[in-house]
C-alpha cells in the first residue's frame, strides 16, 4: 500500500518495505513524509512530498472499538471533558463517539509532531477545540516554545466513514528563507 502510494508520487518504489524507527515511526524515502494507521480491519497510510509536507500524522479508530469513558480523564483536558459529555454535534452524536475523535485527533498530532520533535507528548499538552471540518488543536504554551519550528496550532480533520473514525493533520514544510516566527508555510 505504501509502496503504491510512494510510486503515485513519482518515486521510483519497488516492491519496498517500509522499516519503522523510534517508537515504530515509519522511515520514509528520502523526498517523502509519511503516516501509517491500522485498525483490526483496516490500514491508512498518508504520504506527500517534503516539498508540501513537513510531516502528516494519521489515525483510524473503528466506531465498535471497546472503549471505555473511565479514559476521559486521562486523555482530555477539562475544555474537551466538557464538551465530551455534554456537547451537541450533528456528526459526532455520543459521547463514546466525541471521545474516540478527540482520541483519534490526538493520536494523529503526535504521529505528526514525533518525526520532528523527538518527544513523547501527554495526551493533555495539546487541547483541542471543535472546528466544521475537525478540531484546532492549541499547543501548551510550554510544549510550543520548545519546539523548532514553533507550531503552536494544528488543524485536524475527522471523517466518519464505513464505522470508523479518521483523523488526519498535516505540518507545513519549514521556509528557512522566513523568520523563524514566519517559517511554516
Amino acid at each position: 500500500m505504501a509502496t503504491h502510494a510512494l510510486r503515485e508520487l513519482g518515486h521510483d518504489a519497488k516492491c519496498i518495505e517500509i522499516p519503522t524507527g523510534d517508537r515504530g515511526a515509519p522511515i520514509w524515502p528520502d523526498g517523502f513524509t509519511g503516516s501509517i494507521s491500522h485498525s483490526k480491519k483496516r490500514v491508512l497510510v498518508a504520504i506527500g512530498r517534503r516539498t508540501e509536507h513537513a510531516s502528516i500524522g494519521i489515525d483510524i479508530e473503528e466506531q465498535s472499538r471497546n472503549v471505555s469513558m473511565k479514559i476521559l480523564t486521562r486523555i482530555a483536558t477539562s475544555r474537551e471533558r466538557d464538551w465530551i459529555e455534554h456537547g451537541i454535534d450533528d456528526a459526532l452524536r455520543t459521547p463514546r463517539e466525541r471521545l474516540l475523535a478527540v482520541f483519534s485527533s490526538k493520536e494523529a498530532i503526535f504521529k505528526a509532531l514525533w518525526p520532528l520533535w523527538r518527544r513523547e507528548l501527554g495526551f493533555h499538552d495539546a487541547t483541542l477545540v471543535r472546528k466544521e471540518s475537525g478540531f484546532e488543536a492549541i499547543l501548551n504554551p510550554t510544549v510550543a516554545r520548545s519546539m523548532t519550528p514553533r507550531i503552536p496550532r494544528l488543524e485536524i480533520r475527522v471523517t466518519l466513514a464505513d464505522g470508523a473514525i479518521v483523523s488526519a493533520t498535516r505540518i507545513p514544510r519549514v521556509d528557512p528563507s522566513r523568520r523563524p516566527s514566519e517559517r511554516l508555510s
